[in-house]
């Protein structure tokens, strides 16, 4: 027991000892952006114009072809199968960006991810985006408790949040199925282009029942498990790590520091004692610019899965209509990118949101709200309808000067889909001004009326007063 105590000790001290001499090797300048961007103050990603671009593809393609051949066997295959997938444009753009489009580290990103897809899903995933119905029923099962999912808001930076719980299964579920629905969870997340750009932000919370039977899983799985977190096609740009007391979650926050995660990324970590439903860490969370509102716990820690199965149902559909162009050859080369649909499964932080029952919590909308408020005097002010509508352009061109889109909620699969139309977007904006404007009626009647009470009640007193003090002078002799 005193040995077992001491090597815990120990492996906490050399971790600690290990972050603290990888930071302080960095720059001030780096340390502090790096920091920065962890609480989601600003983005390390670099400005993209369409020439530097295509210069990163070309250096991207060149390192890649120098790779020696035991690194890319996936690669190789997947050229020999002429797959148009892996030469896409946007799939490339996710290795790119996942390494701040340092070419050379994404070129063997790219490779070795191709490598975990061919040896987990098979030639499939080398062709195509890979599909809900690519995994097996029990993965589909695991996958549908919501111990792995993507929050339905995102932090505000505008990334993905993941929350992983525990982990998936119980202690009889094989490596390789874990490995398979991390692989599809991921490939789903870096379709996304704002996470890409910006990364992902991730919440681990370790479950001290499961881990206390947990033996580890097979030398091949922590291998594979490592290479997964090392190469996904999506970088880090946060990752928060809920651990309970005791010296077998030092360990693990030892595993965690040296064997999964790469050396650069270890400083974007941060350690939490405690679950996910104790206040106090949702607090600290918040603090991070994450949304704890969604975190898909009860305060008596129920795992919540509603916006999840929400989730899993777009994926589903993006499924079948992916499968129904790929039947058209004329639309095969478009069907491949993976990022081809309509459908907005995660709104951005400056979206104005319409959905029935409201989103006025929103950051957009809230901003929206904003924008139309200062420009209700001079819309009440006209009764031309070409004032009118001019004066909602403005409002329009406001909210898509800064990155805003007008989604509307779509019922029939869950998820959002942008108003293009720019007369369907005033016959939005419309409505919204009249909201408005009895909201601000209504606060003003409100505030009138309290104001009346007031004077009422201060006019009571004072007359009591003055009574009061005739009485009493009539009295004096």
């Amino acid at each position: 027991m005193e040995s077992s105590t001491r090597t815990v000790a120990a492996a906490t001290t050399d971790v600690e000892a290990l972050l603290t001499k990888e930071l302080q090797q960095l720059s001030f300048e780096a340390r502090n952006k790096i920091q920065e961007e962890v609480h989601g103050v600003l983005s390390m990603a670099p400005t993209e114009t369409p020439e530097m671009i295509q210069k990163s593809l070309n250096q991207l393609e060149q390192a890649v072809s120098q790779l020696p051949v035991d690194v890319k066997p996936a690669y190789t295959k997947a050229l020999a199968m002429d797959s148009p997938y892996v030469h896409a444009k946007e799939f490339r753009l996710r290795f790119l960006r996942a390494e701040l489009f340092d070419a050379a580290t994404a070129a063997v990103r790219f490779a070795k991810h191709l490598n975990l897809l061919d040896k987990y899903f098979g030639t499939e995933a080398l062709v195509r985006p890979l599909r809900w119905d690519d995994l097996g029923k029990r993965e589909q099962e695991i996958l549908r408790v919501g111990q792995t999912q993507v929050l339905p808001a995102r932090d505000r930076a505008g990334r993905l949040v993941a929350v992983h719980i525990g982990s998936m299964g119980d202690n009889n579920t094989p490596g390789a199925t874990r490995l398979r629905i991390l692989l599809y969870m991921y490939s789903v997340i870096a379709e996304d282009v704002d996470t890409q750009r910006r990364g992902l932000v991730a919440i681990f919370v370790a479950d001290k029942q499961h881990f206390e039977r947990y033996n580890g899983g097979s030398v091949d799985y922590q291998k594979d498990l490592s290479e997964l977190m090392k190469t996904m096609p999506v970088r880090w740009s946060a990752m928060h790590t809920l651990l309970p007391e005791g010296p077998l979650f030092k360990l693990l926050q030892a595993l965690l520091v040296v064997i999964l995660i790469r050396k650069n990324e270890r400083v974007r970590m941060k350690f939490y004692t405690g679950c996910l439903s104790n206040i106090e860490t949702q607090y600290k969370l918040m603090g991070y610019g994450i949304h704890i509102q969604e975190l898909p716990v009860t305060h008596s820690g129920t795992i919540k899965n509603k916006n999840h199965l929400q989730w899993i149902k777009i994926r589903k559909i993006v499924g079948k209509e992916r499968d129904k162009l790929l039947r058209h050859n004329h639309h095969q080369q478009q069907q491949q990118r993976g990022d081809d649909f309509p459908w907005i499964e995660h709104p951005r932080v400056n979206d104005v949101l319409f959905r029935r029952g409201g989103n006025s919590n929103h950051f957009g909308n809230l901003e929206f709200q904003q924008i139309m408020f200062s420009k209700l005097q001079s819309y009440n002010s006209t009764n031309s309808h070409m004032d009118k509508r001019q004066i909602r352009e403005k409002i329009i061109r406001l909210v898509q000067d800064n990155g805003g889109r007008f989604l509307e909620f779509k019922k029939e699969y869950g998820g959002w889909m942008e108003i293009t139309s720019m007369s369907d977007i005033h016959n939005k904006v419309i409505p919204a001004i009249n909201d408005l404007n009895r909201t601000v009626a209504a606060r003003e009647n409100h505030q009138r009326s309290e104001s009346d009470t007031r004077n009422f009640l201060g006019g009571s007193k004072r007359r009591k007063l003055d009574d009061s003090c005739e009485c009493k002078w009539q009295r004096s002799p």
